[in-house]
């Protein structure tokens, strides 16, 4: 089952780097960028996640770097996470590959946890990352997965171009 997790998220990955847009502009960006997440948590009590995310990013192409700020909450039977994180794109190196970082309460089974969640990531519209969550008094978190993102154009005029 992991080997087929692995290899559909490698597949997806590599045809969200084939069919990536490029922006063009020469004034600063900014676009709300609200999605869906389904994922799988490894481990004991681990299963199906799913959960909602919305991050605001800025993209300016003077800059090497695409960041921005997000907050996601995701759920699973009796577990709850609530992260907060910023986020960097750098298009010009690795297109459409980024990370994120930031602080994350969590509460399973009625114990309430703080920690740190660190994910990469990578595609355009579709997004299969890899999550690990560090926790201060509970077992860390694996987790493997897809966003669903919609990229709304809110500052700013862009040109997009598909294709390299």
């Amino acid at each position: 089952m992991k080997n087929r997790i692995f290899k559909f998220l490698g597949y997806l990955m590599l045809l969200t780097y084939i069919f990536s847009w490029e922006v063009y502009s020469k004034e600063k960006n900014i676009f709300l960028n609200p999605g869906v997440r389904l994922s799988y948590t490894f481990g004991k009590n681990g299963g199906f996640t799913t959960g909602f995310e919305i991050s605001c990013t800025y993209l300016d192409l003077e800059s090497p770097i695409i960041w921005g700020i997000l907050i996601s909450v995701d759920s699973r039977r009796s577990f709850n996470k609530i992260h907060l994180g910023v986020e960097v794109v750098s298009p010009r190196i690795t297109r459409t590959i980024g990370i994120s970082i930031g602080p994350t309460m969590t509460k399973d089974n009625n114990i309430t946890d703080y920690g740190f969640t660190s994910t990469v990531f990578g595609g355009v519209i579709i997004y299969p990352f890899y999550a690990y969550t560090w926790r201060a008094n509970s077992q860390d978190i694996h987790e493997m997965g897809a966003f669903l993102k919609l990229h709304m154009h809110i500052y700013g005029k862009i040109d997009i171009r598909f294709g390299h």
